[in-house]
């Protein structure tokens, strides 16, 4: 069964008064759910807290509000992706807490660190982290990546509470009924749980909460799989080659290596999946039809275009053992740099007119009219896949 603790309310009131009332506005998380999160913290009186999304700031304030009503002498980390606002892009990430620090920050030590996921920074926050705060995309592989990567910077007992636990059932006509990753999270780990249901039939008729923790002991890690191998689970959204690159170096150098194997397995398949969607979805046609007209072009098949398509079609290529010759681009046309690449470039104007080019459309749809007008009357160019 779920465990509850007592709710703490003092810091979340504290903050509005502070504010006058502005705290409101910039949190992302109800009274009872800040409620939570600070009876959470109290209980716990960490050391070494790490918040992984910021937003404006909102929830960051109400934490550090809380640890200096509790006196604590404590760290403070808080990551986010972005650097600015998402829904105020000309504001600085986390900027409301910024803008009210003098009032709100005790003896807490706090640090913004921003730009970038948590791999990136894990290493320079470093151990002994005692409470852990994850509150960012919700959708796959979200937090549950998040997690698995930050696990042994995690000392023995640390707190993890998770925000959004419930997203993906109380939001249906927002569209978040895909925002199920610390949702997969919270089930798949082992340690004490807490989970109290949020009494408010104002807010939703089943009283599900949005809210959740565990406590980090020494199952945690030895079940630690169970997650890796929810992260097997469709992702919602692709991570960048560099992103997945970092969480497989944190992950191979501080997990054991059947968890590290089991997580390069999983990644790797996740992104083969991701190459294929967004092929599918750019060629606009089946899969197989592509590979099979690839494979049937003789004398090759070019790409043309050089930018992020490019280097969608290039990874498609080697996923499926298909040659590409070169890439082509329009007269005049800059040449973009194309990762994992050393193909001769060549301009349409420089085409060999007695050899055959069979061309794969790697550019955005918007400029294939033009593409078509420059090749229609060229008899040398055989278009694949154009819908």
């Amino acid at each position: 069964m779920y465990n509850s603790l007592t709710l703490n309310y003092e810091p979340v009131e504290r903050v509005k008064i502070l504010t006058n009332g502005e705290s409101v506005k910039y949190s992302e998380m109800t009274d009872f759910q800040q409620a939570f999160l600070c009876g959470a913290i109290k209980e716990k009186k960490p050391k070494k807290i790490l918040e992984v999304g910021v937003s404006a700031g909102g929830t960051t304030a109400v934490i550090l509000e809380c640890l200096k009503e509790l006196g604590n002498e404590c760290e403070m980390y808080s990551v986010d992706w972005l650097d600015f606002y998402y829904l105020e892009p000309e504001k600085q990430v986390g900027f409301f807490a910024r803008n009210n620090m003098e009032k709100i920050c005790g003896k807490t030590c706090h640090r913004f660190l921003s730009g970038n996921s948590i791999p990136f920074f894990i290493e320079e926050i470093g151990a002994e982290i005692d409470c852990l705060i994850l509150d960012t995309c919700h959708r796959l592989p979200g937090e549950l990546m998040d997690f698995i990567a930050v696990l042994p910077f995690l000392k023995n007992g640390c707190m993890v509470i998770l925000h959004d636990v419930g997203e993906n059932m109380l939001n249906l006509n927002e569209g978040h009924e895909e925002d199920i990753a610390t949702k997969l999270l919270f089930t798949s780990v082992s340690g004490k749980k807490y989970y109290m249901p949020e009494n408010d039939p104002n807010l939703n008729e089943y009283m599900i909460s949005n809210i959740a923790a565990f406590v980090v002991d020494e199952t945690t890690g030895e079940n630690i799989d169970n997650s890796v191998m929810a992260l097997s689970s469709t992702w919602q959204m692709a991570l960048s080659v560099t992103e997945v690159k970092k969480y497989r170096e944190i992950v191979r150098k501080y997990h054991k290596r059947e968890v590290y194997n089991l997580f390069e397995r999983v990644t790797r398949a996740q992104e083969r999946l991701s190459i294929i969607k967004e092929v599918k979805k750019h060629y606009g046609g089946e899969i197989h039809d592509l590979v099979d007209k690839w494979k049937e072009a003789k004398g090759g098949v070019y790409l043309y275009g050089a930018g992020h398509y490019a280097g969608i079609y290039m990874r498609f290529a080697k996923i499926n053992g298909l040659e590409i010759r070169g890439i082509i681009v329009s007269d005049g046309h800059q040449i973009l740099p194309v990762s994992e690449s050393n193909l001769p470039i060549i301009h349409l104007a420089d085409n060999n007119p007695d050899e055959s080019y069979h061309v794969v459309l790697a550019l955005d749809k918007t400029h294939w009219p033009d593409i078509l007008k420059n090749v229609e009357k060229l008899d040398n160019f055989s278009v694949i896949g154009c819908d």
